[in-house]
């Protein structure tokens, strides 16, 4: 019940009463996934709390990182460093972390649904329609049906699918119209370095075959010779 109280309170943002309940949690020795989530739910009372350093929870998760009793539990560390990384309005960062959350999330498919969908959100506000769209794709691959709120991320996710292939097309008549308004010598260095750059890719896949068929070749020759009868 203090666990429960410690969430509800954390929701409402009532970092005092949140705090208070997860301690009580902790000090009844509850089993080991009670434990960590309180601390999970301590860290969010502190790093809400503008007054206190971010530094102190996230001192604290990195070294949660660090004991093998919670690699079960790594994506819910990494998303929280993310949540810290953008208190401290540190993009990146947060964009590493809520990757390396997904990544760790082997069994926790609503982690990496939530950590999926913070990266489409980050990315649509970036205006990298793209990766948004991609990351929204695997939001809703991974999300439960049964989550509290899968049908208005479905919804979301129909929505800003169609909107998302829009500004994609709008991108591309923008270029094309600046583009046509360069000089005729410009666009045909453009294009130029266009070809080219296709032909030095197409060169770089050419040379890696030929390579790997030489290491498979020299296998072959250094195998020993099969013996005969006795």
């Amino acid at each position: 019940f203090n666990f429960i109280l410690g969430q509800l309170y954390l929701k409402l943002d009532e970092s005092a009463l949140a705090r208070k309940h997860f301690v009580k949690t902790i000090r009844l020795t509850p089993p080991y996934q009670f434990a960590f989530q309180s601390n999970l739910g301590l860290i969010s009372t502190i790093a809400a709390n503008e007054t206190e350093s971010l530094k102190v929870p996230k001192k604290y998760l990195k070294k949660m990182l660090k004991d093998d009793k919670n690699l079960d539990y790594q994506d819910q560390i990494y998303f929280e460093l993310a949540k810290i990384a953008m208190m401290e309005n540190k993009t990146d960062e947060a964009i590493n972390y809520y990757q390396l959350s997904a990544r760790k999330s082997v069994s926790n498919n609503d982690q990496k649904a939530t950590s999926y969908l913070a990266l489409a959100k980050l990315f649509f506000e970036r205006k990298d329609y793209t990766k948004a769209q991609n990351y929204f794709d695997s939001t809703v691959t991974f999300i439960s049906q049964l989550h509290p709120e899968y049908e208005k991320i479905n919804a979301q996710h129909l929505v800003l699918t169609d909107l998302i292939e829009n500004l994609v097309e709008i991108e591309r008549q923008d270029s094309l119209l600046q583009l046509s308004e360069l000089p005729r010598a410009e666009i045909d260095k453009i294009i130029n370095n266009l070809i080219q750059a296709k032909q030095d890719e197409a060169d770089r896949k050419k040379l890696e075959e030929e390579l790997n068929n030489l290491g498979s070749l020299d296998i072959n020759q250094n195998k020993p010779a099969t013996q005969g009868g006795p």
